[in-house]
């Protein structure tokens, strides 16, 4: 039988402001906690990009104001047949990048916007992808 034990949750999970505090006051340059976690620095927040679709562009960019960080630039939109195009117009080679595209109706049109734009970004050569999907029902 197994035993029930509670996950430390404690021991690794930071809040936003923790991190915030430690990328942006700059006493923290490459340095890690007493808890073990590498810590946000201003070089690693350099190389973020944050872009977005377009189910809900004021979401990524008031991420964008609370992070302190510039929204990144493309242009998305659809060919004249219907099918969408996504062009990057920031330089993402090497760069950690997220993606905020939630799923909001029209669910299959901001899916298949989202998977064009991971697909642009691997071509542009970006070290790491994340996508950020808040379900808005």
């Amino acid at each position: 039988m197994a035993e029930n034990h509670p996950l430390p949750l404690e021991k690794n999970v930071r809040s936003c402001q923790d991190v915030r505090k430690a990328g942006f006051d700059g006493t923290n340059e490459d340095s890690s906690d007493a808890s073990g976690f590498s810590m946000i620095t201003n070089s690693h927040m350099n190389s973020i990009k944050l872009f977005t679709g377009r189910a809900h562009p004021a979401l990524a960019k008031n991420i964008c104001e609370y992070l302190g960080l510039p929204l990144s630039r493309a242009i998305v939109g659809n060919f004249p047949d219907g099918e969408i195009s996504c062009k990057i117009d920031e330089d993402v080679r090497g760069r950690d990048v997220f993606i905020v595209q939630p799923t909001c109706p029209p669910v299959n049109e901001n899916l298949m916007e989202l998977l064009i734009m991971i697909e642009s970004l691997k071509r542009a050569s970006a070290d790491r992808i994340t996508a950020v999907i808040p379900y808005f029902g």
